[in-house]
């Protein structure tokens, strides 16, 4: 068996960014026809529903991809991340939140025989270390991600933000995904989104209360999902 051991995080990505050319995202009319970058097999699915043309490329790629005009747009990662992939040269629109990705998780999984073998103090040196540069990427990645939010605005980069209605019928597409994919998947991945879709249930009400001053969104879905997974056997 493996033992994961969470050591990185950032919260939300910046979403898409298009070109002059390509126009702004505002509403999601606007991803119908248009080719745009991402690996994500959710957004995938959700953009092909809205009549859009997603490409997956490696993120090497991009930046001569939307230069040469062969992409509209495309997705990355946090807005430090895509400060330094020399964005903000070739885009000029920035359409926000990033619905498709709210947050990154990097891990490490260790063989569970080799894990029991260490001593006690290892393990904890070990459990620590893994939790402290987690921590340490989640308060650098949000620090960070408001300092090249100025650095795009500067460089002439127009902020667009999509409107109610358009947030409405994506979270509605990521409820559909979401239950699709735990039909298709059965197993670990049912068990680890019933815990996700558990932990959402039960956080809703301090969310709630906090508002817009904590982490003020819950995804309409989560009833859904949850109903979907007891069906599948998932109680």
């Amino acid at each position: 068996g493996m033992r994961y051991f969470n050591l990185g995080a950032t919260t939300s990505e910046s979403g898409f960014r298009t070109t002059a050319k390509t126009g702004p995202i505002k509403s999601i009319a606007d991803y119908k026809g248009k080719k745009l970058r991402t690996p994500a097999r959710g957004t995938i699915w959700i953009l092909q529903q809205l009549g859009g043309s997603p490409v997956s490329m490696p993120g090497g790629e991009i930046y001569l991809a939307m230069e040469r005009g062969t992409l509209d747009g495309a997705e990355f990662s946090a807005p430090g991340i895509d400060w330094e992939m020399g964005f903000a040269e070739i885009t000029k629109y920035w359409s926000v939140p990033c619905w498709f990705q709210p947050a990154s998780q990097v891990g490490v999984m260790v063989n569970l025989k080799a894990w029991d073998k260490l001593s006690k103090t290892d393990q904890a040196i070990f459990t620590t270390a893994c939790k402290a540069a987690a921590m340490e990427s989640l308060t650098f990645y949000e620090a960070d991600s408001g300092r090249a939010i100025e650095k795009f605005i500067e460089k002439g980069t127009e902020i667009v933000k999509l409107d109610d209605e358009s947030l409405k019928k994506l979270d509605e597409l990521s409820g559909e995904y979401i239950i699709m994919a735990a039909k298709e998947r059965p197993g670990l991945f049912r068990k680890i989104l019933k815990s996700q879709m558990d932990y959402l249930d039960e956080y809703k009400d301090w969310r709630d209360m906090t508002g817009k001053f904590g982490y003020g969104f819950h995804p309409t879905y989560v009833d859904k999902v949850q109903a979907a997974l007891k069906e599948m056997g998932m109680e």
